[in-house]
């Protein structure tokens, strides 16, 4: 056996050196978040009184917990977090058949739109009853498209008539006649709690309806918002469940011991408890991605749970107290160090102008730097009942050896390495550079809801039904009574038209035609001949602006709904529009942008992380060698994107990487600190590394592979982003893996990076 392997000790069977009793003096700071474990381990009663006051506060703060509801808060700016009374409250109702609809059928549908229209907080409902025929139609003029009573063979040859006339409105029947659209608008002034009611009386009014033998389904904004909260709250139940049984089965397979496992096991679960218990004190809602912080802080729990534990166990001598104060000293300051590191991962998330986002970046770093707290002083008070198991009751997880070719590759082919991950970085960023922002809204739906599969239909059948409003001014030389007026009303019309040709649109212009007056304003009389859910939308309340309102599917649908939209906005705007706005235009305008603030705060993360990680260590070298290792993991992950997201970038990707960085680097810190140790010990420097991967790596393998399974469970989410964030985070965490146990120990061996000086074992 040479002097490596007598010093690494078939890989950690038995004591390193760090249990001889020489014990090195610090070089590394832990910024004092290591103190409350010294303060547990002295005062254990006082610690302990601390620690069930706050596990019982945070256990009755659970029933407070609420979800979020307002799907625009998603992708609205600071600025638009307040609904609109514009972008809200409308909801639409979808009306099927499994034939073309005959008269029995448009007899219960005007009975349902009757009915509609008596619910208390409902202002107006527009429904195929609502289409007329222009006043100069010739065969038609002004009558309903479907009076009260109609013969089933006059329902085709008047719906032809009408799309013969080519009218603004669309029809609200689709072209095969087995689909119909009801818009209701509610009142914008009644409160979330009571719109939800109001809802529950119309999907209420629509089973009764149901019988008569046609489908409805209820959506629009508010719908798809109150959809996507009562799935968050199911993915919140099913995830932190599933990760707790998984934890739980790992850690039992790593340690073999029921007694050792609760050791690990318990405190991150009450670190996990407080992170719920943040919702409620921080006033914050469950929001799609947030309800993914209690099972990350689970898992990062359970990983500082196994370090603290191991090192307790395999690496340490003496007394239970002394072994306690000697695990709190070498590995308290590491793990509080990748606390650290991950908080300033979620508190890049605070970059962008987006609620949701900064409310996660909160949620995140105070979750992540509460549960290291709980699980260190947890650990602390429940380690001394626990005693090291014997090699063959050792779990398999914590018999498995790290493969011997790791320490042969990363010390014997140092510049292949190197060379070999700087050109897979390369490649990884040109893949990179190769993906493409996008962010629509059906991602952020429950993949199989009945909301979400209504809307894909109404776009297939009808286009869209999300309104994008277009205001023009019309006081004083603007006014539609001057000629003038009349004409700018009428070329933005006829743009936004052009632009779109197959939506329906509606404006003041349209009324006119109706009325068989194109050439000239409607007269306050004229305008009373209208519909009451048409006539209200045409101006706003004050009378200074007119409004367009066009019809218009989700704008990032895909490219060729993407390229109309934006012809409309610059047809408007060309045209004079004063205002261009509505729940489409948050959603185009919004998404890119947040994903641009994302990946500066990324950016900035990666550089702020590995700068407080070289100082914590006293060694300034340190941080571009921790850069590379964590910038390659990342590359790669986005990269992976062609495969996963189909090359799109979304915010839940960058989110994804953002956090996983955080986490990642990790590994990075404990094995800095295991080298760092072995340094202090008088070791040399290859001494040092293999030491370093063979008893930490094994570490390292344990707690991403049990970190990877905890997030596992985000697969079976419900929606699409929380399982691409999980799948980001999991390839990201191997990759790292692998990038520490080759390339930082090469880089380490590099004279470059060396640290020119180690304090001496006291």
């Amino acid at each position: 056996m040479n002097e490596r392997e007598s010093k690494s000790g078939n890989q950690g069977d038995g004591p390193s050196p760090l249990a001889s009793g020489r014990r090195p003096k610090s070089t590394f700071s832990g910024f004092g978040l290591d103190l409350p474990g010294h303060f547990a381990a002295h005062h254990p009663i006082i610690a302990a009184a601390i620690l069930l006051i706050v596990i019982v506060v945070s256990a009755l703060a659970l029933p407070r917990l609420h979800f979020d509801d307002n799907v625009q808060r998603v992708f609205a700016s600071r600025s638009e977090t307040k609904e609109s009374r514009t972008s809200g409250r409308n909801l639409v109702v979808l009306v099927e058949s499994d034939t073309a609809f005959d008269a029995a059928d448009f007899s219960a549908m005007r009975d349902f739109s009757l009915d509609l229209q008596l619910v208390d907080g409902v202002q107006f409902v527009l429904s195929p009853f609502s289409m007329r025929f222009s006043a100069s139609h010739p065969d038609y003029p002004g009558e309903a498209v479907f009076p009260f009573e109609i013969a089933d063979d006059a329902i085709e040859a008047r719906l032809d008539a009408y799309r013969a006339s080519a009218p603004d409105v669309r029809p609200l029947i689709s072209a095969d006649g087995m689909s119909a659209l009801v818009f209701v608008a509610i009142d914008g002034t009644i409160g979330r709690g009571k719109l939800r009611a109001k809802m529950n009386e119309i999907r209420a009014l629509s089973a009764d309806f149901t019988r008569t033998g046609l489908i409805y389904e209820l959506t629009g904004v508010d719908a798809i918002a109150f959809d996507i909260a009562g799935a968050i709250k199911t993915d919140l139940i099913q995830l932190n469940a599933a990760g707790c049984v998984i934890s739980i089965l790992l850690a039992y397979l790593i340690f073999a011991t029921v007694r050792t496992t609760l050791v690990v096991v318990a405190p991150a679960l009450v670190g996990a408890l407080v992170s719920l218990a943040l919702f409620v004190a921080l006033g914050f809602p469950v929001t799609v991605l947030s309800n993914v912080v209690p099972i990350l802080v689970l898992v990062l729990g359970i990983a500082d749970s196994i370090h603290l534990t191991m090192h307790y166990l395999v690496e340490t001598e003496g007394s239970r107290r002394e072994r306690l104060v000697q695990t709190i000293s070498d590995v308290g300051p590491a793990c509080a160090l990748t606390a650290l590191t991950t908080a300033i991962g979620f508190s890049a998330i605070g970059a962008t102008n987006n609620a949701p986002l900064r409310e996660l970046a909160v949620l995140g770093a105070s979750g992540v730097m509460a549960s290291f707290l709980v699980v260190l002083v947890s650990f602390t008070l429940l380690a001394p009942f626990c005693k090291p198991p014997a090699k063959a009751r050792r779990g398999f997880l914590m018999r498995a050896p790290v493969p011997a070719f790791v320490s042969r590759w990363a010390l014997g082919r140092t510049r292949l390495v190197v060379i070999v991950a700087a050109l897979v970085t390369l490649g990884g960023l040109y893949s990179v550079s190769r993906t493409e922002m996008w962010f629509p809204l059906f991602q952020n739906m429950p993949e199989k809801s009945s909301v979400r599969l209504a809307n894909d239909r109404i776009e297939q059948a009808f286009g869209g039904y999300f309104r994008l409003w277009i205001d023009i001014d019309i006081t004083g030389a603007n006014a539609l009574e001057t000629p003038e007026g009349w004409a700018r009303m009428n070329r933005l019309v006829e743009a936004v038209e052009k632009a779109a040709p197959d939506y329906s649109v509606l404006s003041v212009v349209s009324a006119a035609r109706w009325l068989g007056k194109p050439d000239q304003a409607p007269t306050a009389e004229d305008l009373a001949k209208l519909d009451n859910s048409q006539r209200n939308q045409l101006f706003t309340p004050n009378g200074k602006r007119a409004h367009v309102i066009v019809f218009v599917p989700e704008p990032m649908r895909d490219h060729a709904t993407l390229a109309i939209h934006d012809a409309i906005t610059e047809a408007a705007r060309d045209a004079g529009a004063k205002r261009i706005y509505g729940f489409p235009a948050v959603l185009r305008h919004n998404a890119l942008p947040m994903i641009r603030q994302l990946a500066e705060g990324l950016m900035g993360a990666c550089i702020i992380a590995v700068i407080v990680v070289a100082t914590a260590f006293r060694w300034p070298m340190l941080a571009p060698a921790l850069f590379f290792p964590n910038v390659l993991p990342l590359a790669l992950s986005a990269a992976a994107l062609h495969i996963y997201n189909d090359g799109q970038v979304n915010p839940t990707a960058v989110l994804a990487l953002t956090v996983a960085f955080g986490i990642a680097v990790d590994d990075s810190i404990h094995f800095a600190n295991r080298y760092r140790l072995e340094r202090s010990l008088g070791l040399s420097v290859d001494e040092a590394l293999d030491i370093a991967i063979c008893q930490t790596g094994r570490v390292m393998i344990i707690t991403t592979v049990l970190i990877a399974a905890g997030v596992l469970v985000t697969l079976t989410s419900a929606f699409s982003t929380v399982r691409l964030f999980g799948l980001m985070l999991i390839t990201t965490f191997f990759v790292a893996l692998a990038a520490d146990l080759l390339l930082l120990p090469a880089i380490l061996r590099l004279k470059w990076f060396r640290r020119p000086k180690w304090t001496t074992h006291s």
